[in-house]
């Protein structure tokens, strides 16, 4: 596809939570919200934070703080919030900690 068909890729339908944390290490989620909100067109802050509370992942800590498995809870809650069309898992999704029982019925 190139410029001259006229058609505008959203760059946020497909999502897949990062092999390794897209985030700075004193970083708490928040602030990797703020980081990120300003690039995907379609950023949801509410569904960032709505995300966050069903993972669990804690606010008040910064990722260099955190488990494996809550960065990784973190990563896949900031994937979620452009609220991609396409959701991919992989691999290291598999390395969360077990999701609290709200955040498996949620979607």
């Amino acid at each position: 596809m190139s410029a001259d068909d006229g058609v505008v890729l959203d760059r946020v339908r497909f999502a897949y939570p990062a092999d390794r944390p897209d985030a700075w290490p004193w970083m708490r989620y928040g602030d990797l919200c703020r980081f990120l909100a300003a690039h995907p067109p379609r950023w949801d802050e509410e569904r960032a934070r709505g995300w966050a509370q069903r993972l669990e992942v804690p606010l008040d800590r910064p990722f260099r703080a955190m488990s494996r498995g809550e960065v990784m809870k973190a990563m896949l809650a900031a994937t979620l919030a452009p609220d991609p069309d396409v959701r991919a898992g992989s691999t290291p999704a598999s390395r969360c900690s077990k999701a609290p029982r709200s955040a498996r019925r949620a979607r």
